[in-house]
Protein backbone atom coordinates (compact mmCIF):
# COMPACT_ATOMS: atom_id res chain seq x y z
CA UNK A 1 0.00 0.00 0.00
CA UNK A 2 1.34 3.81 -0.99
CA UNK A 3 0.66 7.43 1.24
CA UNK A 4 -1.58 9.51 -0.40
CA UNK A 5 -2.75 9.94 -3.81
CA UNK A 6 0.89 7.55 -5.10
CA UNK A 7 0.17 5.99 -8.54
CA UNK A 8 1.41 2.50 -9.16
CA UNK A 9 2.46 1.01 -12.51
CA UNK A 10 3.06 -3.19 -12.46
CA UNK A 11 5.02 -4.28 -15.14
CA UNK A 12 4.88 -8.24 -15.81
CA UNK A 13 7.46 -10.63 -16.74
CA UNK A 14 7.96 -14.36 -16.86
CA UNK A 15 9.44 -14.48 -13.19
CA UNK A 16 9.46 -10.38 -11.42
CA UNK A 17 7.00 -8.07 -10.99
CA UNK A 18 8.10 -4.31 -10.82
CA UNK A 19 6.16 -1.85 -8.91
CA UNK A 20 6.67 2.01 -9.19
CA UNK A 21 5.52 4.16 -7.14
CA UNK A 22 5.72 8.11 -7.17
CA UNK A 23 4.48 10.07 -3.92
CA UNK A 24 1.73 13.19 -4.92
CA UNK A 25 3.23 16.66 -5.37
CA UNK A 26 6.66 16.05 -5.14
CA UNK A 27 9.45 16.04 -7.83
CA UNK A 28 11.54 12.56 -5.60
CA UNK A 29 12.66 9.86 -8.56
CA UNK A 30 9.97 6.90 -8.73
CA UNK A 31 10.86 4.77 -6.00
CA UNK A 32 11.17 1.15 -7.69
CA UNK A 33 10.03 -2.09 -6.18
CA UNK A 34 11.70 -5.34 -7.23
CA UNK A 35 9.51 -8.21 -5.96
CA UNK A 36 10.23 -11.93 -7.12
CA UNK A 37 7.05 -13.99 -7.04
CA UNK A 38 7.36 -17.77 -6.38
CA UNK A 39 5.47 -19.93 -9.15
CA UNK A 40 6.31 -22.70 -6.59
CA UNK A 41 3.10 -25.19 -5.81
CA UNK A 42 3.82 -26.58 -1.93
CA UNK A 43 2.11 -29.58 -1.06
CA UNK A 44 0.72 -28.38 1.95
CA UNK A 45 -1.68 -31.38 2.53
CA UNK A 46 1.50 -33.25 3.37
CA UNK A 47 4.31 -31.53 5.19
CA UNK A 48 7.10 -33.83 5.99
CA UNK A 49 8.88 -34.11 9.53
CA UNK A 50 12.52 -34.41 10.04
CA UNK A 51 12.64 -35.61 14.15
CA UNK A 52 15.36 -33.72 16.39
CA UNK A 53 17.99 -35.98 18.02
CA UNK A 54 20.32 -35.55 20.87
CA UNK A 55 22.87 -33.45 18.60
CA UNK A 56 20.68 -32.18 15.55
CA UNK A 57 17.73 -29.87 15.47
CA UNK A 58 14.65 -31.32 13.47
CA UNK A 59 12.01 -29.50 11.05
CA UNK A 60 8.05 -29.72 9.01
CA UNK A 61 8.58 -28.37 5.91
CA UNK A 62 6.68 -28.90 2.44
CA UNK A 63 7.93 -29.62 -1.15
CA UNK A 64 7.06 -27.63 -4.55
CA UNK A 65 5.11 -30.73 -6.68
CA UNK A 66 6.03 -28.82 -10.27
CA UNK A 67 8.20 -31.51 -11.69
CA UNK A 68 12.01 -30.92 -12.00
CA UNK A 69 11.43 -28.71 -9.05
CA UNK A 70 13.30 -29.47 -5.77
CA UNK A 71 12.09 -26.47 -3.80
CA UNK A 72 11.01 -26.74 0.08
CA UNK A 73 9.60 -24.33 2.33
CA UNK A 74 10.26 -24.46 6.22
CA UNK A 75 7.20 -24.52 8.48
CA UNK A 76 8.63 -25.23 11.60
CA UNK A 77 12.33 -26.11 13.29
CA UNK A 78 12.98 -27.81 16.63
CA UNK A 79 15.80 -27.61 19.02
CA UNK A 80 18.12 -30.11 19.30
CA UNK A 81 16.83 -33.18 22.66
CA UNK A 82 20.17 -33.39 24.60
CA UNK A 83 20.97 -36.98 25.88
CA UNK A 84 18.86 -38.68 28.14
CA UNK A 85 21.82 -40.38 30.40
CA UNK A 86 21.38 -43.54 32.03
CA UNK A 87 23.70 -44.77 35.15
CA UNK A 88 25.57 -48.02 34.04
CA UNK A 89 26.65 -49.91 37.07
CA UNK A 90 30.49 -51.12 36.75
CA UNK A 91 30.94 -55.32 35.37
CA UNK A 92 34.02 -57.36 36.53
CA UNK A 93 36.17 -58.78 33.46
CA UNK A 94 36.89 -62.29 33.51
CA UNK A 95 38.71 -64.98 31.62
CA UNK A 96 37.01 -64.68 27.98
CA UNK A 97 34.42 -62.00 28.29
CA UNK A 98 35.50 -58.06 28.94
CA UNK A 99 34.01 -55.97 31.71
CA UNK A 100 33.38 -52.11 31.85
CA UNK A 101 33.79 -48.92 33.98
CA UNK A 102 30.53 -47.34 35.93
CA UNK A 103 29.22 -44.62 34.18
CA UNK A 104 26.35 -43.49 31.86
CA UNK A 105 24.67 -44.27 28.66
CA UNK A 106 22.06 -42.03 26.41
CA UNK A 107 18.50 -44.02 25.93
CA UNK A 108 17.87 -42.34 22.84
CA UNK A 109 21.52 -42.78 20.71
CA UNK A 110 25.21 -44.21 21.39
CA UNK A 111 26.41 -41.58 23.81
CA UNK A 112 28.86 -43.56 26.38
CA UNK A 113 30.99 -42.62 29.09
CA UNK A 114 31.30 -46.10 29.94
CA UNK A 115 34.81 -48.08 28.81
CA UNK A 116 35.46 -51.57 28.02
CA UNK A 117 38.07 -53.59 30.25
CA UNK A 118 40.11 -55.85 28.59
CA UNK A 119 38.96 -60.27 29.48
CA UNK A 120 41.43 -61.30 31.91
CA UNK A 121 42.79 -64.67 29.75
CA UNK A 122 43.31 -67.81 31.16
CA UNK A 123 45.64 -68.95 33.85
CA UNK A 124 46.86 -72.06 32.20
CA UNK A 125 48.28 -74.91 33.68
CA UNK A 126 49.71 -77.77 31.42
CA UNK A 127 48.23 -81.65 31.63
CA UNK A 128 49.87 -84.55 30.14
CA UNK A 129 48.63 -87.27 27.57
CA UNK A 130 46.69 -90.34 29.56
CA UNK A 131 46.81 -93.04 26.80
CA UNK A 132 43.32 -95.53 27.00
CA UNK A 133 42.93 -98.91 27.08
CA UNK A 134 40.56 -101.38 25.82
CA UNK A 135 38.49 -100.79 29.03
CA UNK A 136 39.74 -97.44 30.54
CA UNK A 137 38.95 -94.24 28.84
CA UNK A 138 42.16 -91.94 28.06
CA UNK A 139 42.61 -87.55 27.90
CA UNK A 140 44.46 -85.77 25.41
CA UNK A 141 47.80 -83.48 26.41
CA UNK A 142 46.38 -79.53 26.87
CA UNK A 143 45.94 -77.30 29.02
CA UNK A 144 43.37 -76.06 32.05
CA UNK A 145 42.21 -72.46 33.48
CA UNK A 146 42.78 -72.36 37.73
CA UNK A 147 40.07 -70.05 37.80
CA UNK A 148 37.48 -71.66 35.42
CA UNK A 149 36.06 -74.33 33.64
CA UNK A 150 38.70 -73.81 30.42
CA UNK A 151 40.35 -76.43 29.25
CA UNK A 152 41.93 -78.00 25.72
CA UNK A 153 42.26 -81.75 27.79
CA UNK A 154 39.52 -83.56 25.86
CA UNK A 155 38.44 -87.30 26.83
CA UNK A 156 39.42 -90.21 24.72
CA UNK A 157 36.65 -93.45 24.80
CA UNK A 158 38.01 -96.48 26.13
CA UNK A 159 39.25 -98.62 23.25
CA UNK A 160 37.35 -101.29 23.66
CA UNK A 161 38.38 -104.98 22.92
CA UNK A 162 39.49 -105.40 19.01
CA UNK A 163 37.00 -108.68 18.44
CA UNK A 164 38.75 -111.68 16.36
CA UNK A 165 36.42 -114.30 15.52
CA UNK A 166 37.52 -117.64 15.85
CA UNK A 167 35.46 -119.96 13.10
CA UNK A 168 33.50 -122.54 14.29
CA UNK A 169 34.94 -126.17 12.58
CA UNK A 170 31.64 -128.64 11.92
CA UNK A 171 32.46 -131.96 12.75
CA UNK A 172 32.83 -134.27 10.14
CA UNK A 173 32.45 -138.01 9.24
CA UNK A 174 36.21 -138.19 9.85
CA UNK A 175 37.48 -135.27 12.17
CA UNK A 176 36.36 -133.93 15.43
CA UNK A 177 34.73 -129.79 15.03
CA UNK A 178 34.53 -127.11 17.28
CA UNK A 179 31.83 -124.08 18.21
CA UNK A 180 32.56 -120.48 17.30
CA UNK A 181 34.54 -118.31 19.89
CA UNK A 182 36.44 -115.09 19.45
CA UNK A 183 39.48 -113.30 21.42
CA UNK A 184 41.10 -109.51 21.41
CA UNK A 185 43.87 -108.84 18.83
CA UNK A 186 45.02 -106.31 21.71
CA UNK A 187 44.93 -107.25 24.74
CA UNK A 188 45.07 -111.47 23.90
CA UNK A 189 41.71 -112.05 26.35
CA UNK A 190 39.40 -114.91 25.04
CA UNK A 191 36.10 -113.35 24.81
CA UNK A 192 34.28 -116.27 24.06
CA UNK A 193 35.71 -119.70 24.63
CA UNK A 194 34.75 -121.96 21.40
CA UNK A 195 33.73 -125.80 22.61
CA UNK A 196 34.58 -129.32 21.15
CA UNK A 197 32.07 -131.11 18.78
CA UNK A 198 33.43 -135.27 17.87
CA UNK A 199 32.93 -136.40 14.55
CA UNK A 200 29.86 -137.97 12.92
CA UNK A 201 29.48 -141.38 11.42
CA UNK A 202 27.94 -141.17 7.64
CA UNK A 203 24.04 -140.23 7.49
CA UNK A 204 22.53 -141.78 3.91
CA UNK A 205 20.66 -139.29 2.01
CA UNK A 206 18.64 -139.85 -1.56
CA UNK A 207 19.91 -138.56 -4.46
CA UNK A 208 16.75 -138.46 -6.57
CA UNK A 209 16.16 -139.35 -10.15
CA UNK A 210 15.76 -136.43 -12.49
CA UNK A 211 13.25 -136.75 -15.65
CA UNK A 212 15.18 -136.24 -19.03
CA UNK A 213 14.00 -133.56 -21.49
CA UNK A 214 15.12 -132.18 -25.13
CA UNK A 215 17.34 -129.90 -24.04
CA UNK A 216 18.69 -131.41 -20.85
CA UNK A 217 19.29 -135.05 -19.57
CA UNK A 218 18.44 -136.61 -17.11
CA UNK A 219 19.74 -138.77 -13.81
CA UNK A 220 18.68 -142.32 -12.24
CA UNK A 221 18.44 -142.59 -8.08
CA UNK A 222 21.18 -142.65 -6.02
CA UNK A 223 22.73 -142.42 -2.78
CA UNK A 224 25.07 -139.66 -0.61
CA UNK A 225 26.46 -139.06 2.65
CA UNK A 226 24.07 -136.14 3.89
CA UNK A 227 26.97 -134.52 6.42
CA UNK A 228 30.10 -134.94 4.13
CA UNK A 229 28.31 -135.12 0.67
CA UNK A 230 30.29 -138.12 0.04
CA UNK A 231 28.41 -140.13 -2.60
CA UNK A 232 27.63 -143.56 -1.80
CA UNK A 233 26.12 -144.44 -4.45
CA UNK A 234 26.45 -142.71 -8.55
CA UNK A 235 23.54 -141.76 -10.72
CA UNK A 236 23.40 -142.59 -14.30
CA UNK A 237 22.52 -139.58 -17.43
CA UNK A 238 19.12 -140.20 -19.61
CA UNK A 239 18.78 -138.51 -22.52
CA UNK A 240 15.81 -137.48 -24.68
CA UNK A 241 14.58 -135.85 -28.05
CA UNK A 242 12.94 -132.56 -29.32
CA UNK A 243 8.68 -133.07 -30.28
CA UNK A 244 7.82 -130.06 -32.41
CA UNK A 245 4.24 -128.95 -33.16
CA UNK A 246 3.88 -126.12 -36.14
CA UNK A 247 1.87 -122.68 -36.47
CA UNK A 248 1.33 -120.45 -39.74
CA UNK A 249 2.09 -117.11 -40.12
CA UNK A 250 0.05 -115.65 -43.12
CA UNK A 251 2.26 -112.74 -45.21
CA UNK A 252 1.08 -109.21 -44.62
CA UNK A 253 2.18 -106.08 -47.00
CA UNK A 254 5.33 -105.24 -44.94
CA UNK A 255 6.28 -108.73 -43.62
CA UNK A 256 6.86 -112.39 -44.76
CA UNK A 257 4.91 -115.34 -44.11
CA UNK A 258 6.24 -118.31 -42.22
CA UNK A 259 5.50 -121.75 -40.32
CA UNK A 260 7.28 -121.47 -36.47
CA UNK A 261 8.11 -124.82 -35.38
CA UNK A 262 8.04 -125.44 -31.27
CA UNK A 263 8.80 -128.23 -28.78
CA UNK A 264 7.52 -128.17 -25.06
CA UNK A 265 10.48 -127.61 -24.18
CA UNK A 266 10.49 -123.55 -25.50
CA UNK A 267 12.85 -124.72 -28.48
CA UNK A 268 11.45 -123.03 -31.54
CA UNK A 269 12.46 -122.10 -35.27
CA UNK A 270 11.07 -120.87 -38.52
CA UNK A 271 10.58 -122.39 -41.91
CA UNK A 272 8.89 -122.27 -45.42
CA UNK A 273 8.97 -118.83 -46.25
CA UNK A 274 6.55 -116.76 -48.12
CA UNK A 275 7.05 -113.58 -49.76
CA UNK A 276 4.77 -109.80 -48.56
CA UNK A 277 1.32 -109.32 -49.79
CA UNK A 278 0.34 -105.61 -51.86
CA UNK A 279 -0.42 -102.41 -49.44
CA UNK A 280 -4.39 -101.41 -49.54
CA UNK A 281 -4.76 -98.06 -48.81
CA UNK A 282 -7.51 -95.48 -48.11
CA UNK A 283 -7.66 -91.77 -49.03
CA UNK A 284 -7.98 -88.47 -47.00
CA UNK A 285 -8.33 -85.06 -48.88
CA UNK A 286 -6.94 -82.16 -47.19
CA UNK A 287 -8.26 -78.94 -48.86
CA UNK A 288 -5.90 -76.25 -49.93
CA UNK A 289 -5.54 -72.60 -47.80
CA UNK A 290 -4.95 -69.35 -48.36
CA UNK A 291 -0.89 -70.03 -48.18
CA UNK A 292 -1.00 -73.98 -48.25
CA UNK A 293 -1.37 -76.53 -51.04
CA UNK A 294 -3.78 -79.37 -50.96
CA UNK A 295 -3.53 -82.82 -51.14
CA UNK A 296 -4.42 -86.58 -50.81
CA UNK A 297 -3.20 -88.89 -47.81
CA UNK A 298 -3.00 -92.23 -49.24
CA UNK A 299 -2.62 -94.68 -45.79
CA UNK A 300 -2.34 -98.87 -45.62
CA UNK A 301 -3.69 -100.59 -42.23
CA UNK A 302 0.31 -101.09 -42.01
CA UNK A 303 1.43 -97.74 -41.37
CA UNK A 304 2.37 -96.82 -44.89
CA UNK A 305 1.17 -93.80 -46.10
CA UNK A 306 2.11 -91.18 -48.77
CA UNK A 307 1.14 -87.35 -50.16
CA UNK A 308 -0.27 -86.97 -53.60
CA UNK A 309 -3.04 -85.49 -55.60
CA UNK A 310 -1.50 -81.98 -54.98
CA UNK A 311 -3.99 -78.81 -55.40
CA UNK A 312 -2.09 -75.16 -55.59
CA UNK A 313 -3.11 -72.97 -52.51
CA UNK A 314 -5.86 -70.64 -52.71
CA UNK A 315 -4.03 -67.06 -51.97
CA UNK A 316 -5.08 -64.48 -49.74
CA UNK A 317 -8.52 -61.98 -50.00
CA UNK A 318 -7.43 -58.74 -49.32
CA UNK A 319 -9.61 -56.93 -47.07
CA UNK A 320 -9.45 -52.85 -45.51
CA UNK A 321 -8.48 -52.47 -42.33
CA UNK A 322 -9.90 -48.96 -41.09
CA UNK A 323 -7.10 -46.39 -40.04
CA UNK A 324 -7.42 -44.91 -35.99
CA UNK A 325 -7.08 -41.01 -35.60
CA UNK A 326 -4.47 -40.47 -33.10
CA UNK A 327 -6.29 -38.18 -29.87
CA UNK A 328 -4.74 -35.92 -27.45
CA UNK A 329 -3.89 -39.00 -25.12
CA UNK A 330 -3.98 -41.76 -27.90
CA UNK A 331 -1.60 -42.71 -30.76
CA UNK A 332 -3.32 -43.38 -34.33
CA UNK A 333 -2.23 -45.66 -37.06
CA UNK A 334 -2.95 -45.39 -40.94
CA UNK A 335 -5.12 -48.03 -42.93
CA UNK A 336 -3.88 -51.22 -43.63
CA UNK A 337 -5.03 -54.85 -45.06
CA UNK A 338 -5.78 -58.07 -43.90
CA UNK A 339 -6.64 -61.20 -45.49
CA UNK A 340 -10.22 -61.56 -44.68
CA UNK A 341 -10.24 -65.20 -44.59
CA UNK A 342 -7.26 -66.66 -42.38
CA UNK A 343 -6.71 -63.02 -40.60
CA UNK A 344 -3.05 -62.54 -41.36
CA UNK A 345 -2.19 -59.22 -41.57
CA UNK A 346 -0.99 -58.14 -45.72
CA UNK A 347 -0.27 -54.41 -44.81
CA UNK A 348 0.09 -53.31 -41.25
CA UNK A 349 -0.83 -49.30 -40.76
CA UNK A 350 1.78 -47.14 -39.61
CA UNK A 351 1.85 -45.42 -35.91
CA UNK A 352 0.36 -41.72 -35.80
CA UNK A 353 2.12 -39.72 -32.72
CA UNK A 354 -0.85 -38.68 -30.18
CA UNK A 355 -1.25 -34.88 -30.25
CA UNK A 356 0.96 -32.93 -28.15
CA UNK A 357 -1.20 -30.57 -25.37
CA UNK A 358 1.34 -28.20 -25.64
CA UNK A 359 -0.30 -25.75 -27.58
CA UNK A 360 -2.91 -25.36 -24.73
CA UNK A 361 -0.25 -24.09 -22.08
CA UNK A 362 0.96 -21.91 -24.46
CA UNK A 363 -1.91 -20.27 -25.14
CA UNK A 364 -3.16 -20.11 -21.24
CA UNK A 365 0.08 -18.28 -21.11
CA UNK A 366 0.28 -15.77 -23.89
CA UNK A 367 -3.32 -14.68 -22.55
CA UNK A 368 -1.76 -14.15 -19.21
CA UNK A 369 0.69 -11.98 -20.69
CA UNK A 370 -1.65 -9.99 -23.14
CA UNK A 371 -3.90 -9.41 -19.91
CA UNK A 372 -1.10 -7.63 -18.30
CA UNK A 373 0.03 -5.59 -20.81
CA UNK A 374 -3.29 -4.09 -21.74
CA UNK A 375 -3.57 -3.49 -17.60
CA UNK A 376 -0.60 -1.89 -17.67
CA UNK A 377 -1.15 0.45 -20.23
CA UNK A 378 -4.67 1.36 -19.01
CA UNK A 379 -2.95 2.28 -15.37
CA UNK A 380 -0.20 4.53 -17.66
CA UNK A 381 -2.75 6.06 -19.71
CA UNK A 382 -4.56 7.18 -16.20
CA UNK A 383 -1.49 8.26 -14.76
CA UNK A 384 -0.65 10.78 -17.78
CA UNK A 385 -4.12 12.19 -17.61
CA UNK A 386 -3.99 12.60 -14.07
CA UNK A 387 -0.53 14.71 -14.84
CA UNK A 388 -1.90 16.31 -17.36
CA UNK A 389 -4.88 17.98 -15.49
CA UNK A 390 -2.46 18.91 -12.33
CA UNK A 391 -0.54 20.90 -15.04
Amino acid sequence: AFEGDASVVITATAATTKLVGVESNTDAEPIVYDISVSTCHFDYANPVTEEPDCLNGGRKYVKCTDEGCTEIKVLEEYEPLGHDEVAAEAVAPDCTNPGSTAGVNCSRCDYTTVEEVKALGHDEVAAEAVAPTCTEVGYTAGVYCTRCDYTTVTEVKALGHTEVKIDAIPASCYNNGHTEGSYCSVCKVILVMPEVVTKLEHVKGELKAVDATCTKPGLTAGEICTLCNTVLKAQEVVVKDHTYTSAVTAPTCTAVGYTTYTCTCGATYKDDIKAPVDHTYTTAVTAPTCTTMGYTTYTCACGDTYKADYVEAKGHTAEIVPGVAPTYGDKGTTEGEKCSVCDTVLFEGKEIPAKSSAWIWLTVILVIVVVGVAVAVVVFIKKEMLTFKKK
